[in-house]
């Protein structure tokens, strides 16, 4: 996803032109779409960017989850380098946390869940939500009742009972 926005931005004569991408192994400074051929998108880390409206610089990366985390405003590359590195890791290290605590996988699950796709005309988003709906049961299952019922009773609309 990161390598197809740094060619979308090249592409782009209002965007960015100077990108620096942080690969497992090495920083790549991108000028063309022509430097972007070979890297695989799972060795790269995030990218630093210069914003042309303000000539500071940004980074993205994709989070443990995928989701993409940016900021902006830094002065130097090696600024935003060094903060893209420790957001990651901080991100990377609560993530590990969640996964190894069934209670923290359950509030997880119980905020991104939607509760009302049974009402969507969208077939990918009525199995979407069936397939959260099933985890949601076995991650219940797992915890302990005692955390398990408030969890469920704070995040679950009315009319949605713990599965007891």
């Amino acid at each position: 996803m990161i390598i197809q926005e740094v060619y979308n931005w090249l592409r782009n004569s209002n965007g960015p032109k100077q990108f620096i991408l942080i690969t497992k192994s090495h920083d790549i400074e991108i000028e063309t779409i022509h430097n972007l051929e070979g890297i695989k998108e799972e060795d790269v880390i995030g990218v630093l960017m210069v914003i042309p409206f303000d000539n500071t610089w940004m980074y993205k990366y994709m989070g443990p989850r995928g989701y993409k985390t940016e900021k902006r405003g830094f002065k130097a590359s090696n600024d935003a380098r060094a903060a893209l590195l420790v957001d990651r890791d901080n991100d990377f290290y609560k993530e590990e946390q969640i996964q190894n605590n069934e209670e923290a996988l359950l509030e997880r699950a119980l905020k991104e869940h939607d509760w009302h796709y049974g009402f969507s005309d969208d077939g990918r988003v009525f199995r979407n939500g069936e397939a959260s709906y099933t985890n949601l049961i076995k991650l219940f299952k797992k915890t302990d009742e005692k955390k398990a019922i408030p969890l469920w009773n704070k995040y679950a609309p009315e009319g949605f009972d713990a599965p007891i």
